[in-house]
């Protein structure tokens, strides 16, 4: 997990989903009374902290330890607003995608400097 930042977020076997969700004794997967493992996220540094691109990150780590068990839901595609993320991650070329949002947003910022009516 070098790839992540761990000065911004630390990763922790969850005990169930239910929990881990906040939800108390209600959860939003029934598990049928079983634990469901999870992952809890820790955010130990909020300015650092990037949660898309973790979560991203996250997914196309779970998928390459786990290539068998894995498979997509349907709403992947809806949530990410294309097929790009998904086909990245199934082509093995996901660490690209957070280098280009940067280089993206960076154009943006400077786009919208002339436009800001504050420093």
């Amino acid at each position: 997990m070098s790839r992540w930042s761990r000065s911004a977020s630390q990763w922790r076997p969850g005990g169930a989903i239910s929990r881990f969700l906040g939800l108390g004794s209600k959860c939003l997967l029934d598990g049928g009374g079983q634990t469901i493992p999870a992952i809890r996220f820790v955010v130990t540094d909020r300015e650092v902290y990037r949660p898309v691109r973790t979560s991203l990150l996250l997914i196309d780590e779970i998928r390459r330890q786990h290539r068998k068990e894995f498979a997509w839901g349907k709403s992947i595609d809806r949530l990410t607003g294309s097929d790009k993320v998904r086909l990245a991650i199934d082509g093995g070329t996901l660490p690209a995608f957070p280098e280009q949002w940067d280089r993206e947003a960076a154009s943006f910022r400077e786009r919208r400097w002339p436009f800001l009516l504050y420093d």
